[in-house]
Order: structure tokens, then C-alpha cells, then sequence
């Protein structure tokens, strides 16, 4: 039996890939690796290399990696917490950057044995410790100079920061051998000032019921009338 040719309109052509320069170009971008340059800290950086360190700061990225490009997200909006401080700060102020410190350290300085210039100290290097795990490390000099006092001033505040278990050096040396400056931890003042973050919750909350106790409720108010 003979078999009938099928038109040559129903016959299956094979579908020829098609490049197009738009196509090469998507392709090659996607081939390409994208590098992700370490972040900087500049006056902390500049501490390190003054103190004869070729290397990057140890709360640097120390190397670029590369990674694939990633898909492109749609930018999330600011904490509230942002928000907040940029609408009683203003947007520039808070835009150039602003600092975290628990009110504990102003209510119970006197408590704590915090001096003004400790306290000065501790807002400084605050201002460089921006997560948790990655402790700041700027000189002493560069603390002297923005503070408005000697380098020598600053070691002794340090040194007696240190006796008290609130602050704790940590030495760091280049892969040279060179030294860099001292990283410093909270780990002994948020301890100690646990204590007090703790009475002062306590206290807010016994004045919070207090308070709501001197307020009449609706139905008493009623009743008043």
C-alpha cells in the first residue's frame, strides 16, 4: 500500500536558533561577573596604614568577590526608626549618619562612674561601631583630634575605661608584623549597665500604672455628671 505524501505546508520544518545582537550582548552580561568592591571606612583605614599596615581593616571586607548579578529589587522603604529621627533631626542630618546609644548610659552615668570625658569616649567610638560582631578600632589620635585633647588624655580615659570592665582592647597587627590600632568591645559596660536598663523599666512601668489609676475611666466619668 502505497503511502500518500503529505503537503508540503503540514511538514514540520526544523526551527532555526536565531542570535541576535541584543541576544549576544544579554548573554555576555550575564557571563560576566560582577565584583563587589569592599566597603570603606576611611578615617579607620587611614588609622591602620599609619600605624605601618599594608593590609585592609579587620572590619573591612579584606577581598572583592565576585558574584553573578543579581536581580534587581525594588528599594524598601526606611525603618521607622529612621523615620522617626529624620523627622525631628531633618533628612541632611540624618542622611550624613547618627548614632545609637541606649539612654541608660545618660540617666545612670553618675551610677556607672562615667565621666564627661567617658562618656564623650564612649559616643565617639560608638559612632564607628556600626554592627553587631565588628568592633571599632579608631587611634587614639583620631579620637584626640575630634574630641579637642591630647592623645595622652585619651590613652589614660581609655585605661581606666578598661580597669572598670567596661571596655576591652583587643590588639590588632598587620600580616607585615606591623601594629595597628586597638579594637575596643562594650561587652563589660552593656553587662554592668543591664542592671540599671532594668530598674529604669521597672520604674516606668510602676509610673505607667500609677498614672493610668489617677485617670477616671469612662463610666465613672459618666457618673460624675
Amino acid at each position: 500500500m502505497a503511502t500518500t505524501p503529505q503537503p508540503a505546508s503540514t511538514r514540520k520544518k526544523p526551527v532555526a536558533s536565531k542570535t541576535t545582537a541584543s541576544t549576544k550582548k544579554a548573554d555576555a552580561k550575564a557571563s560576566t561577573p560582577k565584583i563587589n568592591a569592599p566597603g570603606t571606612a576611611a578615617e579607620q583605614l587611614e588609622d591602620s596604614n599609619k600605624a605601618g599596615s599594608d593590609e585592609p581593616a579587620a572590619s573591612e571586607t579584606t577581598a572583592a568577590s565576585a558574584t553573578p548579578p543579581a536581580k534587581s529589587k525594588k528599594s524598601k522603604k526606611p525603618p521607622a526608626e529612621d523615620k522617626s529621627i529624620a523627622d525631628r533631626w531633618g533628612k541632611d542630618l540624618t542622611a550624613s549618619g547618627w548614632t545609637a546609644i541606649p539612654n541608660v548610659l545618660f540617666e545612670y552615668s553618675q551610677e556607672l562612674g562615667l565621666k564627661t570625658l567617658d562618656m564623650v569616649i564612649i559616643l565617639h567610638l560608638a559612632g564607628y561601631w556600626w554592627r553587631k560582631g565588628n568592633d571599632p578600632f579608631p587611634s587614639k589620635a583620631t579620637l584626640a583630634r575630634k574630641i579637642g585633647v591630647e592623645p595622652r588624655t585619651v590613652q589614660r580615659a581609655i585605661a581606666e575605661l578598661e580597669s572598670k570592665g567596661y571596655i576591652e582592647r583587643t590588639k590588632r597587627f598587620a600580616t607585615s608584623g606591623g601594629n595597628l590600632s586597638n579594637s575596643y568591645s562594650f561587652d563589660g559596660l552593656i553587662k554592668t549597665a543591664r542592671t540599671f536598663a532594668k530598674q529604669m523599666i521597672t520604674e516606668r512601668e510602676a509610673k505607667a500604672v500609677a498614672t493610668s489609676r489617677k485617670k477616671p475611666t469612662r463610666a465613672a466619668a459618666k457618673a460624675s455628671r
